[in-house]
């Protein structure tokens, strides 16, 4: 265990904190398993022996973080740092002492203890067996039984580690699936959140699949949901699988993206987590089913948006895809329909269809050599229109202005001069825009 104890008295956070803590008081969950395995953590708990809001107080004063109480019923206080980034949690014992405490948790990975004070390393349940040879482990039919939505966490945990489920987990899981639907959606939202933000987190869909929650969370069994079909199933697995491939090499696909798609929609949602789940949800059900389940998943309507646009904008993508001479206007007028989506869109078109590649390559070469610039200098204004034409402000003046930019994009007008007669010849002759 010198590794361990060597990632402890080496870590900022614990560190400064061992000489104020009590005896008896343990390093317990997922925080152990990450130090064993040489993975950042940022949320750190502690069981104590001792008074936890004593303890918690004195941790916040040596770390310069505000204690509070996280629970205050259940005895759980916490120490925010660096604005919530970091976390230490403090909490009693769930039994007479630190083995039966660890025994109640989920997993056998999550079931290890460090007693820093003694340098003692409690492992019951031989977690660290299993964290050696990458077993996902229930701990016991029970402990899923009492917290259901521990199946999703094992499958989260597989996906995230790279590990994969013991047999008799996986059946459990499969055995229980059902019971994921008395599970709140906001809760369920959070392990699906951790799981896509995973650089493989395609291959949690799989582990839906093959559990029995796809068809719990998404088929017309829940109280917003549809078939699921089998064909359906097997291309949104495919899609999701090819999604992932591409997201690794955005910038081939889509030079000059950058760190786009790391960006956050809400908080826990990147932009590349949300279009894991469009991939998926473009494969099992039609447009107008999107709705429902991003409610379902309690996203914001920021990401619900993201996620729709980028499977109708996608589908526009492959239709373009499909005709034999697109030409300026035909990718103006899609990417004039999904602005905030573009690169969503063109990455999972690719996804869907190899055959889509060069146009998803013109398109995004056209979206950065031309339809942005113009859309920062457009030809003319609604200012210009109201005052050349007298009209007032209205839905009529959105109109002119994207009849101007869609005849600039069919090279039938390049300065404002050509814009006010072009609208003048269609006002003359159909009376509005």
């Amino acid at each position: 265990m010198h590794d361990l104890w060597n990632a402890v008295s080496t870590n900022s956070v614990l560190e400064p904190i061992l000489p104020i803590l009590t005896p008896g008081t343990c390093l317990v969950g997922g925080c152990v398993r990450d130090l064993l395995l040489g993975r950042p953590t940022t949320d750190f708990d502690l069981v104590t022996f001792s008074d936890v809001w004593d303890l918690t107080g004195r941790i916040g004063a040596v770390l310069g973080g505000k204690a509070f109480w996280l629970d205050r019923e259940r005895q759980v206080a916490r120490v925010a740092l660096k604005r919530g980034a970091l976390t230490v949690d403090v909490s009693p014992p769930r039994g007479p002492d630190i083995a039966s405490d660890v025994s109640e948790r989920d997993i056998t990975i999550n079931a290890m203890a460090l007693d820093a004070r003694e340098r003692r390393f409690i492992d019951p349940l031989q977690g660290m067996e299993d964290l050696d040879h990458g077993i996902i482990r229930l701990i016991a039919e029970k402990n899923l039984l009492d917290d259901p939505l521990r199946g999703l966490r094992c499958l989260r945990f597989a996906v995230t580690l790279g590990f994969t489920l013991s047999g008799e987990t996986g059946a459990l899981v499969r055995a229980h699936a059902g019971l994921i639907r008395g599970v709140t959606p906001e809760r369920v939202k959070q392990e699906f959140l951790k799981s896509l933000e995973s650089p493989r987190g395609g291959a949690f869909f799989g582990l839906l699949a093959e559990t029995g929650y796809v068809h719990e969370l998404f088929s017309s069994g829940t109280r917003e949901g549809f078939p699921v079909d089998g064909d359906g199933l097997n291309r949104a697995l495919d899609v999701s699988a090819w999604l992932d491939e591409l997201l690794c090499h955005a910038n081939e696909l889509l030079p000059g993206i950058g760190d786009l798609f790391s960006q956050e929609l809400e908080h826990g949602l990147s932009r590349a987590a949300a279009l894991r789940l469009a991939a998926f949800l473009a494969g099992i059900t039609a447009v107008p089913g999107i709705g429902p389940l991003c409610r379902r998943l309690s996203l914001s309507s920021r990401a619900a948006r993201l996620v729709g646009d980028s499977i109708s904008g996608h589908l526009a993508v492959l239709a373009l895809a499909g005709k034999e001479h697109p030409d300026r206007r035909d990718m103006h007028l899609i990417l004039r329909d999904y602005p905030g989506s573009v690169p969503e869109m063109l990455i999972l078109a690719a996804a869907s269809s190899g055959d889509a590649r060069d146009t998803c390559e013109r398109l995004w070469a056209y979206y950065l050599g031309e339809f942005l610039p113009q859309q920062e200098t457009p030809l003319v204004t609604g200012d210009d229109i109201m005052t050349v034409f007298a009209l007032g402000q209205g839905p009529r003046i959105g109109e002119c202005l994207e009849q101007v930019e869609t005849a600039r994009a069919s090279g039938l007008v390049s300065s404002r001069e050509d814009a006010i007669e072009y609208l003048r010849r269609i006002i003359s002759e159909h009376g509005a825009a």
